[in-house]
């Protein structure tokens, strides 16, 4: 399932990240790679973005880690129920596997199929009726869902689940940590503020290489048994593509002519593949 993040067997003959920094990882001998995965939606804004690590240590410093109630919770809520109006009740969950157990219930024990946009047509169709359960992802639009599970700064990685409901849910959810829900909640005020600021139009200038683009998002056009080649090539060429064929690529923010030169050259070898 696309929400959850791949298996570490998915990254093999990737090289390891020592250091990271905007939108560039960099392996222990020093070699750049522009970041393609971003961590499949949730670093859209790179690594580290203005201000999140100071957030960081101001959380430490004044909350602790430990997993209590605090208001970062209300907070959160508040945040999220001004961009998704339709949706005023609000869960947060330490994991997505966490959050889905906890809605078992609302639906009778069996969970309905979870809609995702990146695995129906790839993102070019919003379902045509009502869905009981659905992912939303930056820069597409919000579907007609009782539930929405958003992708968001941290989402299942260092910060909470987010679950959104049109109507209120009896679903009992754990306390995070507000050490990790202070920053969380920051990143995601900064995140919806890029989007308002961002023109999905300047990703067009990407070169199209060996993908179709949706908004920010590159989906291949080879046959799922051609993936793994292709990532290997990419790599070569000092790119970090999505790791897993359903995962969609995301061009990066900033990015410099010399990054993306030889998919300039490749793109007519691609177009004739």
């Amino acid at each position: 399932m696309s929400f959850e993040l791949p298996s570490a067997d998915s990254f093999a003959g990737y090289p390891a990240v020592r250091r990271s920094r905007g939108f560039r990882v960099y392996s222990p001998e020093g070699r750049r790679f522009l970041d393609l995965y971003q961590d499949a939606g949730r670093g859209m804004m790179g690594s580290r973005p203005q201000g999140l690590i100071l957030r960081f240590k101001s959380s430490l410093e004044k909350l602790g880690p430990a997993a209590m109630p605090s208001v970062w919770t209300q907070r959160a809520a508040r945040l999220l129920t001004g961009f998704f109006p339709d949706h005023p009740w609000v869960g947060i969950f330490p994991s997505f596997p966490e959050a889905l157990k906890a809605l078992e219930p609302v639906y009778g024990g069996g969970l309905p199929p979870l809609w995702d946009p990146v695995e129906a047509g790839y993102g070019r169709h919003l379902p045509e009726n009502n869905v009981a359960l659905s992912i939303w992802r930056p820069f597409l639009p919000v579907p007609c869902s009782d539930v929405l599970l958003p992708i968001l700064p941290g989402t299942g990685t260092w910060g909470g689940v987010f679950v959104l409901s049109r109507k209120s849910l009896n679903v009992p959810a754990p306390p995070l940590s507000p050490f990790l829900l202070a920053p969380q909640v920051y990143g995601i005020r900064l995140f919806f503020r890029w989007l308002h600021e961002t023109d999905p139009d300047t990703y067009a200038n990407f070169p199209r290489g060996p993908w179709e683009r949706l908004g920010p998002y590159l989906f291949p056009r080879c046959r799922e048994d051609e993936h793994t080649e292709l990532v290997k090539e990419l790599i070569a060429r000092g790119l970090y593509p999505s790791p897993e064929y359903f995962i969609p690529s995301i061009i990066p923010g900033d990015y410099d002519e010399g990054e993306i030169k030889q998919l300039r050259e490749w793109e007519g070898k691609w177009n004739s593949a």
